[in-house]
């Protein structure tokens, strides 16, 4: 799965990115691809939460205007994670059966942002 996301005006929301989530014997499990204006992105992970802790990757771009291109590639149980291309990490899965939820958060600054989300593509 991925998406284009690109910084319209105002200040770059804090976080954006995407959520999915899965169904298993387990429950109901959610994941997330995290990118921040300052050029970090962590990955909302049940299964490994030392990648929830925000880093640097010189591929998201940061200014308005840009464009993220933020991918979920999944393969099996692996799930791998790219930024414009980049790889960032990889993962595992116990489903490959997913809801898909883009967002855009500005850290409860107030003000306004405006971002546009496009090209989402989800295959299998």
């Amino acid at each position: 799965m991925s998406v284009k996301a690109k910084w319209i005006s105002g200040d770059p929301p804090e976080e954006l990115g995407l959520y999915f989530s899965t169904q298993s014997s387990d429950g109901v499990k959610e994941y997330g691809f995290v990118i921040f204006r300052t050029g970090e992105w962590k990955i909302d992970d049940p299964n490994s939460p030392d990648m929830s802790e925000p880093r640097f990757n010189s591929a998201i771009r940061r200014d308005i205007g840009s464009v993220n291109d933020i991918t979920v590639q999944v393969r099996g149980s692996r799930l791998t994670f790219l930024a414009n291309g980049q790889y960032v990490t990889s993962t595992i899965t116990v489903s490959t059966d997913f809801s898909v939820i883009l967002f855009a958060y500005n850290g409860g600054y107030g003000g306004q942002n405006e971002v546009l989300f496009r090209d989402l593509s989800v295959t299998a």
